[in-house]
């Protein structure tokens, strides 16, 4: 299966990219793009392929892709009344959104570790899952400094977790 180079729409003013997808289904081809993605699926259900990784997915379920880690989230065939069967917010980053140097940081030094090795991807689970889902929800309608400091607290507690599960065995830096 060939992968596709996927290009995440973003304005030179911002930290991190935030997507809300509600659709039919998930984009179903087998791509990449050079941030990182961390998703949060609220409604719908499928298979995920990243790297050499194949799991289901769920609402509840979230996830982060690393940097150029082939992936898709296929959505499961349903007949439903409602036009949106898939729901999930995403966030996308990567080095030069905030600029090198910022993650060159020595507060930083724990989280850019954790980020230059999360090519193999993760599912986060138990607390982990828990209290970063209610971090993303409040990312959506945060605004300002509010919405920097609440991502910066997202990435530490990521660095930090014991919650995470690899996805894949195959590292894609």
């Amino acid at each position: 299966m060939k992968v596709i180079p996927f290009q995440v729409p973003k304005t030179s003013t911002e930290a991190f990219r935030i997507q809300i997808d509600r659709a039919e289904r998930f984009y179903d081809k087998l791509h990449q793009h050079p941030e990182t993605q961390i998703m949060l699926i609220q409604k719908g259900a499928g298979t995920l392929i990243a790297g050499d990784y194949v799991g289901r997915f769920s609402a509840g379920d979230l996830f982060l892709i690393g940097s150029n880690q082939p992936h898709v989230f296929r959505s499961d065939e349903i007949k439903a009344q409602s036009n949106y069967r898939v729901q999930s917010v995403s966030l996308y980053f990567d080095e030069k959104y905030v600029g090198e140097n910022f993650w060159l940081l020595d507060e930083l030094r724990t989280i850019r570790h954790f980020i230059m090795n999360a090519g193999v991807g993760y599912r986060l689970t138990g607390p982990t899952n828990l209290f970063l889902t209610k971090i993303i929800q409040g990312l959506v309608k945060a605004k300002g400094i509010e919405r920097l400091l609440s991502f910066i607290q997202l990435l530490k507690s990521l660095s930090e977790s014991v919650d995470l599960k690899p996805l894949s065995d195959i590292n894609s830096r």
